[in-house]
């Protein structure tokens, strides 16, 4: 149970990295400029895909997510 967790978790933060990557590349092409919003960005991205990914986990589980 505790690596389907661990799975779940890891390819939540993987896609949210991916994502977070993304979003600030392209604002990062549109003002031609780096501006450390864009690492937080990214970490923000990272956070909501693992929380999303957990709240996946446990639904898979049968239990109430919220």
């Amino acid at each position: 149970m505790v690596k389907s967790l661990q799975i779940y978790v890891a390819v939540g933060a993987s896609v949210g990295g991916l994502f977070g990557c993304v979003f600030s590349y392209s604002f990062y092409a549109l003002s031609d400029e780096f501006n450390y919003y864009y690492v937080f960005l990214t970490l923000a991205s990272v956070l909501i895909g693992s929380a999303v990914s957990f709240f996946a986990w446990r639904s898979v589980q049968g239990r109430k997510v919220v």
